[in-house]
């Protein structure tokens, strides 16, 4: 991964295109779920919030955050209808070349009639202004700090006393965590807010200090900003590599986490096949459109599920996957392997009001596996 300076002037990584990626995707129905909540709530506006913009575009003409954002918001002035919503943006920037460059990559939108408002400075400077601008309508906030430097956990505390809907999008570049020097503690306290995550520092490993920082972030989501969880998903390109970081999606609101959640395990799916030999995966592909490796994953929570909570439905096994499954599984993935595994035998149908598989109560078989 480049380093700070030289960031923008070279060609995206892949796991930055990942990271880009999944928020060019996520903008999509979120804005229209959230527009739909503003519009029965008396708003006609959506908010994005890029905390760290950068300049827009990196010196290869590739978008980053704000621009993805312009170009949703554009697309909603050109072929929505401008009297239902609008996705405006505020981005925050404080190198000053980088918000130069800001301002100049922006204009063309702001010109064609999206709402942009650019913030030069540290993201603390500007938050009881965006507090003050978006404290009606819905707000998507992208948080996505070089290293550990930047940022404070108690700089958010203000927008979580807003009563509309907050979902907030964050990168932490855990690799640092385990090689920071004890003089740092205090940094990383600050950005996960508080210092839980040193408990029994000296006798973790590794991969339990990276798990605790998370669990110590997560914590401080739920308790101070009653979001009702945050899910982690570990960046990487291939299912054994090591993660280049950790991509969190904080909500209050189930709908939103099935969004996310349904994207993320489309990336894990496209990972889990590049993966794959070429020659390999084959039978699972053609029962349900899963490699060998990913069925396999899937299969073993969801039997596992369905042997601890037996006669239920899709629908709660689904929810349930996202909170505490090891792997981000599709609503297509479950509705596919649930078909196979009544078809193997390790699940069976025991009642549901309708004949599709969404509609259906399940239970695992016993001993079947």
């Amino acid at each position: 991964m480049p380093q700070h300076d030289d960031f923008f002037n070279t060609e995206l990584d892949e796991e930055s295109r990942i990271k880009l990626g999944t928020l060019s995707w996520f903008l999509a129905p979120w804005t229209q779920k959230l527009g739909s909540w503003a519009r029965q709530n008396g708003q006609n506006t959506v908010w994005y919030v890029d905390g760290f913009a950068g300049p827009g575009k990196n010196e290869a003409g590739e978008r980053g955050s704000p621009l993805i954002a312009a170009t949703r918001a554009e697309q909603l002035v050109r072929h929505g209808n401008p009297s239902e919503f609008e996705l405006a943006l505020f981005n925050v920037e404080k190198i000053p070349g980088n918000f130069e460059k800001l301002e100049v990559n922006c204009k063309p939108f702001i010109d064609g009639g999206t709402r942009i408002i650019n913030g030069k400075g540290l993201f603390a400077d500007h938050v009881s202004e965006i507090v003050g601008l978006t404290d009606g309508p819905p707000v998507l906030l992208f948080i996505d700090p070089w290293g550990f430097t930047g940022f404070e956990f108690d700089t958010l505390v203000p927008l979580f006393a807003r009563s509309a809907p907050l979902d907030i999008v964050m990168r932490l570049h855990h690799r640092a965590i385990p090689r920071l020097k004890p003089e740092r503690a205090a940094m990383v306290s600050a950005t996960v807010g508080s210092d839980h995550w040193q408990a029994n520092w000296a006798d973790l490993n590794m991969d339990q200090k990276v798990h605790q920082t998370l669990d110590t972030l997560k914590d401080s989501y739920t308790a101070r900003g009653r979001f009702s969880s945050v899910l982690f998903y570990p960046v990487r390109l291939h299912p054994q590599a090591k993660p280049a970081y950790s991509l969190g999606f904080a909500s209050r609101h189930i709908e939103a986490f099935r969004l996310w959640n349904d994207k993320i395990g489309g990336i894990e799916s496209e990972i889990h096949e590049r993966a794959d030999h070429p020659d390999s995966g084959q039978q699972a592909m053609e029962l349900t459109g899963l490699s060998d490796t990913r069925f396999n994953t899937i299969r073993d929570e969801v039997t596992k599920y369905f042997e601890r909570h037996r006669g239920n439905t899709w629908q709660n096994a689904y929810d349930w996957l996202i909170f505490n499954s090891s792997t981000f599984v599709r609503e297509t993935e479950l509705t596919n392997t649930i078909d196979q595994l009544v078809n193997i035998g390790v699940v069976r149908r025991v009642g549901g009001p309708g004949r599709g598989t969404r509609k259906g109560m399940f239970s695992a078989v016993k001993n079947s596996v």
